[in-house]
Formats: C-alpha cells, structure tokens, sequence
C-alpha cells in the first residue's frame, strides 16, 4: 500500500502528533508543518532531521496546500479550524481536524456543505473518544450489554492556570482568553454521544465567574460551565468541564436500561460495569452483576509509534490517525469508528447552544441537525461568537458576568513567563 503524503497545520498540538505519532508511521509519510511561529517550525524540522526526514517548513498555509500532499491534519488555534479545513477540502485534500470543528454556526454549515462537495474523508480527531475504557464502553454498548441509553454524566476538569502563559504567550487578544466557558466542551460530551451514538436535541447551559486565578493569567471567560442535555431518544445527559480545581480528571457514566458503565475517576485505565441479572419470578427487579476490570487495547500500537501525547489516554493518539488513514483507504473499520462531520458538530453544537442559553438567563435552546439541508438554510449567515474577526454585528460577550477589566500589566508578565520559559 502506498503511504499517504500528510501535512500538519499548526506546530503546538501538531508537534505532539508528529513527535508520537507522525515521523514513523508504516500507513503515512509526513511531508511539511505549517505555522506562523519561527521557532515551533525550527523544532517540528530539527526532530525530523533526527528520525531522517527532510521536513518542508511553511509559514503559508496555501504554499502547504500547493504541496503534493493527500491529507492536511488541522491543528492550529482551535477556534480557526473551520476555515482551514475548507481550504484543504476544496482543495482536493482529505482533512483530520483537532479540536473544535467550527466557532460559530455560519461556519458548521460551510464546513458540512465543503465535506460534501469534495467527497473527501473529514474526521474529527477527539482524542478523548479513544481512552481505553470509553472505547471499550462503545463497543459494549453496540453489543447491547446495558440495553438503550437513558442518562449519563460526563466531567473534564483541566486546570490550565499554570499553563496558561505558554498557551495564551501573554498576548491579550489569544483565542483562549476570550472563548465562552462551553466552547471546549467535546472532551466531556463527544464521548458519551460517541458510546451511544445519540445526539442531543436540546440543551440547557449554566457558568461560573472567571475565577481570580485565571483573571490573573488574562482569561476572561467563565471558568467552568454545567450543560443539561436531552437526548433524541429522550434520555439526558449532563456535561461539567473546565477549569475548576483538581487534578485533572475525565469520568463517565453512561446508564442504560439492563445496567451502567463508568470509567474510574482516579485510575483512568479502570472500568466498572454493572448489570442487572435476569428477572425470575418472585425475585424483584435491582440485582447485578459487577464487573472491575482494565480493558485490553482495541489494537496495540504499532512498536514504530510511541505512546499518545497524553498517558492516561493510552493509544488515543494512534486510533484517531489509525481511523482517518483507513478511511481514506477504504477500510469500513475505521469509518465505522472514525467521527465524521456530522457526528463532530453532534459533539460540539451543544456548547455553542449552551453559550446562548447562558446569554438568556439558562433557558432551553433546541440544538439543530446539520445533516437537515433545510435547517442550514436557517443559519447559513448566524456568525455569533466571541470572536471579533468573525462575528461581524453578531459579537457575544465573553461571559454573562459582563466585561473583564484586565491591565496590560498582566499580559506584559505573562508573556515575560513565557519568554523565560517559567511555565508548565
């Protein structure tokens, strides 16, 4: 089989795909990185020199695109994927996109009808899908060990306030410091609509204040969001994500109508299961089976490729590039597993539905289906974000606490921590 010619755009979480994933892989050749940062290029270049590669660096996404190149992985600022991802697609190539597919409606119907008109593979790359245990309960469920989805909760909680001068690099207007409290939600809900292969129909949204920690780093959204989902079956489902603090932590439940699977919340490779035994006569209903167990890896990676970016994830980097490079060769496998359109703006339409149930005092909002050419139609020009390059006359604040009066002092200390590497 002929490897497929791959491009990353953007050299931050792009380098942790190349770094352990992409500079040996048996199915891809990695062939150029693409960012607008010098240094990150001059890194992404010197570890491919290491593994004997020649890396073509761009500063120029066109240029890259220009490229003979199969495949383009988005990586970039995630609150600008969207367009990017069009270019490619339009331009004839196959497109895995990070984290979020779009920021804005508008952008979520353009990026479904461009996968469309290319007939190109477009999968998303929710690497949180893939954690051992949560795949494990996908494949559990489509085996109908717990019987139909009724309810399940989800919670990811990152605390990036030590971080965040060396993502945001001090600078006042980064994508990170202004993006509403339920923009990253798809760690939370992508994988439980992902288990059970549900969408939800409509949703209701609640956030906190920025909390002092994060307002002294320069953030000005909402620290953490709660997002109250019903289900198209009529289940619910319950998200809670941000930055509250702990240490990190991704739980799930998931509970069904013969029993319920859960991940463990301190030892991330555990699963415990239960299920309710059979009814007999004179016997009541509440007896189960129980199960505690780590699962076995879907596929063990391949010994050429290191182990994901993030350990307590296991092979999730590996499935989400192992799923997309299938796909494009036709393996029904890995479409079956990969997450296409559809399934991405299932995962990612609840946050920016939840952000304006926040904006109008938590009512419900309904949350469309963009596989509905009719309901696009509805919001083919609806661009309201936080973002002012994009949203036009149709800017939304960052939180529904009202403006965030931050000094310049504060990014100016940000971006000297950056500059002395003093950062997580």
């Amino acid at each position: 089989m002929k490897k497929l010619k791959i491009a990353v755009f953007g050299a931050t979480r792009g380098m942790q795909l190349v770094e352990k994933i992409l500079l040996n892989h048996p199915e891809a050749e990695l062939v150029g990185v693409c960012d607008h940062y010098q240094p990150l290029l001059d890194k992404a270049a010197a570890k491919a020199k290491e593994s004997g590669l020649e890396l073509k660096c761009f500063s120029n996404f066109d240029d890259m695109l220009s490229c003979d190149i199969d495949a383009v992985i988005i990586a970039n600022c995630a609150n600008a994927h969207a367009p990017y991802a069009i270019r490619a697609l339009e331009a004839g190539k196959h497109v895995l996109s990070e984290l979020l597919p779009t920021q804005n409606l508008a952008e979520a119907v353009q990026l479904c009808e461009a996968v469309e008109r290319s007939g190109k593979v477009y999968q998303y790359a929710e690497n949180y899908c893939f954690f051992e245990p949560v795949f494990e309960m996908r494949r559990r469920f489509e085996r109908g060990d717990i019987g139909e989805a009724t309810a399940m909760e989800a919670t990811f909680i990152n605390d990036l306030s030590a971080q965040w001068p060396r993502l945001t690099r001090g600078e006042r207007n980064n994508w990170r410091n202004h993006v509403p409290s339920t923009f990253y939600c798809t760690h939370s809900i992508g994988p439980m609509l992902y288990i059970t292969g549900r969408r939800a129909v409509n949703v209701v949204g609640i956030e906190i204040p920025v909390q002092d920690c994060m307002k002294w780093m320069g953030a000005c959204s909402g620290s953490a969001a709660c997002q109250l989902m019903q289900l198209d079956n009529g289940g619910m489902a319950k998200s809670l994500h941000g930055n509250l603090k702990r240490t990190f932590t991704s739980h799930y439940s998931i509970y069904g109508t013969k029993g319920s699977m859960e991940t463990d919340k301190y030892d991330y490779r555990r699963l415990h299961v239960s299920i309710e035994k059979p009814f007999e006569e004179n016997i009541r209903f509440g007896r189960y089976n129980v199960e505690d167990y780590i699962p076995s890896a879907f596929e063990e990676s391949k010994k050429e490729l290191r182990k994901s970016s993030y350990p307590e994830l296991g092979n999730s980097d590996y499935y989400i590039t192992k799923f997309f490079f299938g796909a494009i060769n036709g393996d029904e496998t890995a479409k079956h597993y990969g997450i296409d359109i559809y399934h991405a703006l299932d995962m990612s339409l609840p946050g920016l539905f939840a952000y304006r149930s926040i904006l109008n005092g938590s009512i419900p909002m309904v949350v469309p289906d963009l596989r509905d050419k009719a309901i696009r139609e509805e919001l083919r020009y609806d661009t309201a974000c936080t973002d002012p390059l994009v949203a036009g006359n149709l800017l939304q604040p960052s939180s529904k606490f009202g403006s965030c009066m931050i000094s310049d002092e504060v990014y100016a200390r940000c971006a000297d921590l950056f500059r002395r590497g003093e950062t997580d």
